[in-house]
């Protein structure tokens, strides 16, 4: 299977990088004025900036640990795909699967299609590698859905993260833990 790359989440890069950019301003404006010439600070924002993207995927994770698995019925199976970032000439179109449930909860019916938590974890160059996730999926079979208990409209079937996204997000700290030590060996 062709996995799709998990590094750059679009959402979690950009909030990283209006971090950085925030903090490096107002670190570049603090060293102006009290004229001091260390690097260190900016490596500790570098680190803070590099460090954001694998919590937020921590702190989802954290979130649907303690949803309730209740029994749902599939009623639509089928296969999107859409262009990634960048031209379409260069970019292939990414697969996903799109499986539409619906499931009853306190006496209400909800409906949803949220497959994963981390919804860049299922997409994937081939078509036929997401085929291979759906098949053995019935239109109107039943299935394990993982509800918010405080929110019941926010559900889904897969509370697996995969292993590219483990290993990202791994080395997302490391790197952070480098740049943190870089600072610490410049600041004596």
């Amino acid at each position: 299977m062709k996995k799709i790359s998990t590094i750059f989440h679009k959402k979690t890069l950009l909030f990283s990088l209006i971090w950085m950019f925030i903090g490096l301003t107002s670190l570049f404006i603090h060293l102006y004025i009290n004229n001091e010439k260390s690097y260190s600070y900016i490596l500790f924002l570098i680190a803070f900036g590099i460090s954001i993207p694998p919590f937020l995927d921590y702190k989802k994770l954290f979130q649907i640990k303690n949803w309730t698995n209740i029994k749902g019925k599939v009623v639509n199976i089928s296969i999107e795909s859409h262009i990634e970032i960048g031209r379409s000439d260069v970019n292939p179109p990414v697969f996903f699967p799109v499986i539409t449930y619906e499931y009853i909860y306190n006496n209400l019916k909800y409906k949803s299609h949220k497959f994963s938590i981390i919804d860049d974890d299922y997409k994937y160059i081939f078509e036929e590698d997401v085929k291979k996730i759906i098949k053995n999926i019935s239109l109107y079979s039943e299935i394990v859905v993982f509800i918010n208990p405080k929110d019941p409209s926010q559900a889904l079937i897969n509370k697996k993260i995969s292993k590219e996204l483990l290993f990202n997000n791994i080395s997302y700290n490391f790197l952070s833990l480098a740049f943190i030590i870089m600072g610490i060996y410049l600041w004596n």
